[in-house]
């Protein structure tokens, strides 16, 4: 992976010293977890937070200790209640590869919650 980088880096130097224009796509990232939306009778639009069904395996939500059952209740200090799915999975957990994202995590098995960094990593599916 950092060889791969590297060539990119080292390529898109030369061709910027040559004065070409260069984009760069920002590669999809994922922290390896699969979810679902809980149901909030609270609520009029019934759109509860996040609880993580799977924990993929070597994604970086593993690594960091996250299992299955967790509720995710933020994204970066956004709440996931009252948002839409879609929005969470592709606006708030998916984003470039190689950036960070921070849960706040209830864990009901221990009646705990706090804050998680994960890095995403580079995917094509992962949320």
């Amino acid at each position: 992976m950092k060889k791969k980088a590297i060539f990119v880096f080292i390529i898109v130097g030369l061709l910027l010293s040559m004065g070409v224009q260069v984009s760069i796509a920002e590669e999809p990232g994922g922290i390896g977890l699969s979810v679902l939306q809980l149901y909030h009778h609270e609520r009029a639009d019934y759109k509860g937070p996040i609880v993580v069904l799977d924990v993929l395996p070597n994604g970086s939500a593993m690594t960091a200790g996250v299992e299955r059952g967790d509720i995710i209740t933020h994204v970066d200090k956004e709440s996931t209640t009252g948002k839409e799915y879609l929005y969470i999975i592709e606006e708030m957990l998916r984003g470039p590869a190689y950036t960070s994202v921070t849960l706040t995590i209830k864990r009901t098995s221990v009646n705990q919650t706090f804050d998680i960094t994960l890095d995403r990593v580079e995917s094509r599916g992962l949320y």
